[in-house]
């Protein structure tokens, strides 16, 4: 479905319908009361948003969101590194003890 927004920030529409209120408190239930699921434009008119008064303020809200949003994916991508380097680490520590390059002491079980 697409919709055409005139009176609100399209940025602000798309975070308010996707938000966990609207979306599953509101569209999702909507959707369910049939074997295939499915919205159309009526029953999407129906569902309740709160808007602030101006579209400075809706910018303003978006601006934000996108800014933790990114801060977010950064956070993400950067724990995804360091798993994948721990798990490196941890194929080498294993070839190592395997190969015998690396020995096991007393010391390192106590470590755990």
């Amino acid at each position: 479905m697409v919709i055409t927004v005139t009176q609100a920030e399209p940025r602000f529409l798309a975070y308010s319908l996707l938000s966990d209120y609207v979306l599953n408190s509101q569209i999702l239930l909507l959707t369910l009361r049939a074997a295939q699921p499915h919205l159309n434009a009526h029953e999407l008119g129906g569902v309740r948003l709160s808007l602030p008064e101006t579209r400075a303020e809706q910018r303003e809200i978006c601006d934000y969101l996108d800014l933790k949003l990114a801060e977010l994916a950064r956070t993400i991508e950067n724990i995804v590194a360091q798993i994948s380097t721990l798990q490196q680490y941890r194929k080498s520590l294993i070839h190592e003890c395997v190969t015998g390059k690396r020995r096991i002491t007393e010391d390192d079980m106590q470590d755990q």
